[in-house]
């Protein structure tokens, strides 16, 4: 009996460490492939933010006045959830439909596409300042 019991504690010690080995390998290829995949879904929404760029073509001061916004970039831009216009810092809201709060007429769901001007008619004095912010983008013009 006492050669057996040596031999056993080899097995028994072989195989807790084999199967230490095999959950520190499934472990580690788990969180590879979950990194991995978050760093690849990071990308391509910084790709996709790079891609929505926007230009103020005028801002004209009236009551209410008129902001033209151009998208220039590769990517449709979301009209009520990326786009945000200011004047002064305030900010306005898009789906008001009263020009001194916000733009009439009153935006709805839906992309501004690549390419293409939206215009958001809001109260704007002269020399204030405008300011437009999408994901990719920032500009700014003083309303003549």
């Amino acid at each position: 009996m006492k050669g057996i019991t040596p031999v056993i504690a080899v097995i028994l010690l072989l195989l807790i460490t084999i199967s230490l080995v095999g959950f520190a390998f499934v472990w580690f290829s788990k969180m590879t492939q979950q990194t991995t995949s978050s760093i690849g879904t990071q990308v391509q929404t910084q790709t996709d933010n790079t891609g929505k760029r926007v230009i103020i073509d005028t801002a004209t001061a009236g009551t209410p006045g008129h902001i033209y916004i151009r998208s220039l970039g590769t990517q449709p831009i979301d009209m009520l959830n990326e786009v945000g216009i200011y004047v002064n810092g305030v900010k306005r809201d898009q789906t008001s439909g009263n020009a001194a709060t916000g733009c009439t007429p009153a935006w709805t769901a839906g992309n501004i596409a690549v390419s293409a001007t939206v215009s958001c008619n809001t109260n704007c004095n002269a020399g204030d300042m405008v300011k437009v912010i999408v994901p990719g983008s920032t500009d700014q013009v003083v309303c003549s």
